[in-house]
Parts: C-alpha cells; sequence; structure tokens
C-alpha cells in the first residue's frame, strides 16, 4: 500500500522485532526451517514484501529464536534442574557443576549411571581427549571412554569446559576419580597435550599416564616427513615391556 517515495531498500517501520514476529510462527511449525539471516530477508521479501538488512534480519532471528528455545544464560540456569532430572530418571547418574565468581557456567561434569556400573566389566584403560565446540560461545567438550570385553567402545563421562588448560583437565579428572576411583593397574591415555599431563600429575597417585600411539605416530609423521617410520613404530608399539 506505500507509495513509491516511502519503499526504500530497507523498511525502517520493519523493525527487528517485527521481523521476529513475522518469522516466529516458521521456527515453531518446522525445526528444519533455515536459519540463515539470508533465509529471513528471502522469506521477509516474498511473503510480505519488505526489503531488509542483513543486520537486521540476524537481530530478527535471534530474538525469535531465544524466544522459543531460550536464550543461553536461561539454559544455563536450568543445568541443575537439569541433573536432577537426569538423576531422577538414571539413579546412580553422577553430576557435577562449577561456576565462575559472578555466579556464571564455567564446567559440567556427567557420567550416567549405565557407563558407571559398565566400568566393572571393562578394560582399566581410559581414553580421554578434548574437542573444541565451533558454536558461538564456544568451549570445548572433554571426553572419557574404554572398551569392554568384546573391545566396544564404552563412553564413561563427558564435561563442557572453557578450553584445554591445566585447571579444566584437574577438575575433570578430579571428578573421573571420584567417580570410577583409582587403582594400580589404571591407566589413563591421551595425546601429549602438556595439561592433561598436568592435571593427571595432580589428581592420580598410583595410576598411569600413557601417550596415545595413533597421536604418537602422527606426531613423529609431522616432524620427521622424509624417514619411513609406520611399520618399526607399529612393531615396537606392540611389544610388551616392563616400567622402567
Amino acid at each position: 500500500m506505500c507509495s513509491v517515495e516511502v519503499v526504500k531498500n530497507d523498511h525502517k517501520q520493519a523493525t527487528s522485532w517485527i521481523v521476529s514476529e513475522c518469522t516466529k510462527l516458521i521456527f515453531k511449525m518446522n525445526d528444519k526451517a533455515p536459519c540463515r539471516p539470508s533465509d529471513v530477508i528471502n522469506y521477509m521479501k516474498i511473503h510480505h514484501s519488505v526489503n531488509i538488512s542483513y543486520d537486521k534480519a540476524w537481530r530478527g532471528r535471534e530474538i525469535a529464536l531465544n524466544s522459543i528455545r531460550g536464550t543461553p544464560e536461561d539454559s544455563y540456569a536450568m543445568l541443575s534442574a537439569f541433573s536432577d532430572a537426569l538423576i531422577r530418571n538414571n539413579p546412580g547418574t553422577y553430576t557435577a557443576e562449577e561456576a565462575d565468581d559472578e555466579g556464571r557456567f564455567k564446567f559440567y561434569f556427567m557420567a550416567l549411571a549405565a557407563s558407571i556400573d559398565a566400568w566393572n566389566y571393562c578394560v582399566p584403560v581410559i581414553s580421554v581427549d578434548g574437542a573444541a565446540m565451533k558454536n558461538k560461545y564456544l568451549g570445548t567438550l572433554i571426553s572419557a571412554c574404554t572398551v569392554d570385553g568384546n573391545s566396544q567402545i564404552v563412553p564413561l563421562a563427558f564435561a563442557v569446559v572453557d578450553s584445554e588448560n591445566d585447571l579444566s583437565w584437574s577438575w575433570f579428572f578430579r571428578n573421573l576419580k571420584a567417580v570410577f576411583e583409582e587403582h594400580n593397574e589404571m591407566v589413563i591415555v591421551s595425546d601429549a597435550h602438556k595439561s592433561i599431563e598436568n592435571g593427571f600429575n595432580a589428581v592420580y597417585e598410583i595410576a598411569e599416564h600413557g601417550l596415545c600411539a595413533f597421536h604418537l605416530l602422527k606426531n613423529l609423521k609431522k616432524n620427521h616427513k622424509s624417514l619411513p617410520m609406520e611399520d618399526s613404530f607399529n612393531m615396537c608399539q606392540s611389544v610388551y615391556t616392563t616400567g622402567i
């Protein structure tokens, strides 16, 4: 209904809130609906004949998604309730969380009851590693797993931390030890990340720490590209040796 004089490249009357209200129903009805700002721009143009900027589309999308799914602050505020529900529906589950000095989320640890029970029937070797979470809020997912008598992978525990550093790894190992204890036949296997070694040494007293052969070979290939070593390395790493 607007005249040509008032139709601009970006309709100022279409605020971010209006954009969110126009697109909110789409997100509610279809979880697979496009969520990119460019898709919001196209939707507003096709269905409402309104031109909006990329920035306004992004803000409208954020408002719409937050109103439906809640903000990250809302989600972290419900973390304790999530842990309670998890333990209530899975008796024997272990969780731990830690906040910073301002009460904001810092670390979270979880070991399900099924994993804790399965540990009694697994090889006493735990592999640990961290994976960067490449989302808006970043962070690192730490995991611990083992193998059972059929050589099948068994997940033991997970943690969400800020990054791989001495503090986060020592916190993870303290909770891992609280759940799965420690004995002289236990071995923790990891890559050569220094913070894993520091965290392990700060927590464990009689368990052993070893390097993953896959990562060790990968590092050797990277630093000595001209030397053929894979066959010799595989033969050496499979030979039984006693501690020195």
